[in-house]
């Protein structure tokens, strides 16, 4: 019997090993994604596909080896693991189907570009991995909280390198993919916008983790380096937060800003009414941050967006007649689509002025509208339906939860944040975004072992 105990410690010993191994590669993957221009290209999708698919496998032969009996807990998550596996099947259908429709002659399959949905394929390969191997391996307290500050970590560093870029390097455009964007911080990143995400769920984390360290009692603070003796550390997390802020307002996106401070808003009131209880005290509160916060940050080191506020009613109108233009795609194939990751191929269909015809325009600028055009209403519906359904579950924690919420806020600060941004513009179109939001949400699903009170 002691052999036996000692056998299941030593087999426990190991996976606990395996588990930290991993949780430092998935910090290692979200803080290289970025780099190779947000990861937007079809060359590096492959390159994570492959990376990723080998991980993952690596992972539970290792497992298998040292804790044969483990169950998979990625299976705790069928919803959203079933959804993504019937959207790939879908792409798969229009990619193998012939297509029957009255645009029967531009291609023989339903895909009007059969190798950029099989591009697409790759993605979802990548995310669908992602997202199972963060759920296997976050299964603590302890290391999901210690994930949740190395990517904060990991956004505060590509903050730090996209404000040194601009302001030392002036428009340095490491792998000639920048669109052009003079005097703007892009960081890795293709545009403002896309880096604007990025930062954006940084900051989201990050206020969630710090506010979360605050709700602890004074001696779990201390452990962290939170207590109210630290008072440096407690300031230095303030300050990058402040920090990634000046950065968000130097990409000089609207919708970017816009979004976060939204999310931010629900972040703050969120984690004080679990903190306090109360409900009216952290409205006003977030309220009173709302003003006194990031408007005088906006009037001091913001000039720039306010100045690019004047043109939003000319960039309104532009996407109106883009967006019209996008609708007459999906009421000509309003079912099946025209192909995962096939919009620059489609619009010219339907592209004609009051939409520039100098431009080529190979993105909806509204990631639904995206969606419906590449996979048809009902397919094209179900990553809106599988996030909703996880928000559900994030909000669900959040309410049942008496300790070890932050996670879960956050996880439903990034997709109201994601959810904003996408109503004008194509961030999480960006795999390294993508990826990051997986990331964040797998963490705040996560059913964690030890205390009461935290499935």
């Amino acid at each position: 019997m002691n052999w036996l105990r000692r056998q299941k410690a030593a087999a426990a010993t190991a996976g606990t090993a395996i588990n930290d191994v991993f949780a430092a590669l998935v910090v290692l993957f979200v803080a290289i994604v970025p780099i190779p221009a947000g990861s937007n290209r079809p060359v590096i999708w492959l390159a994570w596909a492959a990376a990723s698919g080998f991980f993952f496998a690596l992972y539970h032969v290792l497992m298998a080896l040292r804790e044969p009996r483990r169950e998979l807990r990625a299976l705790d998550h069928r919803w959203p693991l079933l959804t993504g596996l019937g959207l790939t099947i879908f792409v798969l259908a229009q990619v193998l189907l012939p297509d029957q429709g009255d645009t029967a002659g531009l291609a023989p399959q339903i895909s009007i570009s059969v190798s950029d949905s099989l591009l697409g394929l790759a993605r979802l390969f990548t995310y669908g991995l992602v997202f199972a191997l963060v759920i296997e391996v976050a299964n603590s307290v302890s290391r999901v909280e210690k994930l949740g500050w190395s990517l904060y970590w990991v956004v505060t560093l590509h903050a730090v390198w996209g404000v040194m870029a601009l302001n030392l390097l002036g428009d340095f455009d490491l792998w000639g993919m920048r669109q052009g964007e003079p005097g703007v911080v892009t960081g890795f990143f293709i545009n403002r916008n896309s880096f604007a995400t990025f930062l954006g769920m940084g900051l989201v984390l990050g206020l969630a983790l710090t506010l979360g360290e605050m709700a602890k009692p004074r001696m779990r603070r201390a452990r962290n380096g939170l207590a109210d003796g630290h008072i440096i550390d407690r300031a230095l997390i303030w300050l990058s937060l402040a920090f990634n802020f000046v950065a968000l307002l130097g990409t000089q996106s609207r919708m970017g800003l816009f979004a976060t401070v939204t999310a931010l808003f629900v972040v703050f009131v969120v984690m004080r009414i679990k903190a306090t209880g109360k409900i009216v005290g952290p409205f006003l509160q977030a309220c009173a941050a709302l003003l006194a916060g990031p408007v005088v940050l906006i009037f001091l080191l913001g000039q720039a967006v306010l100045d690019r506020s004047v043109m939003t009613e000319i960039s309104a109108q532009t996407r109106l007649d883009l967006y019209a233009q996008t609708l007459e795609l999906i009421r000509l194939r309003p079912w099946t689509g025209w192909g995962f990751d096939t919009f620059a191929s489609a619009y010219p269909l339907v592209h004609r002025p009051p939409v520039s015809t100098a431009l080529v325009w190979d993105l909806a600028h509204n990631s639904y509208l995206m969606l419906w055009v590449e996979l048809g209403l009902i397919a094209g519906s179900l990553p809106i339906v599988m996030l909703a359904g996880i928000a559900v579950g994030l909000v669900r924690r959040t309410v049942r939860r008496s300790s070890g919420f932050a996670l879960p806020v956050a996880g439903i600060g990034v997709l109201v944040l994601g959810a904003i941004h996408s109503l004008t513009d194509f961030s999480l179109e960006i795999e390294a975004n993508t990826i990051f939001l997986i990331v964040v949400l797998a963490l705040g699903l996560v059913r964690l072992r030890s205390g009461s009170g935290l499935a």
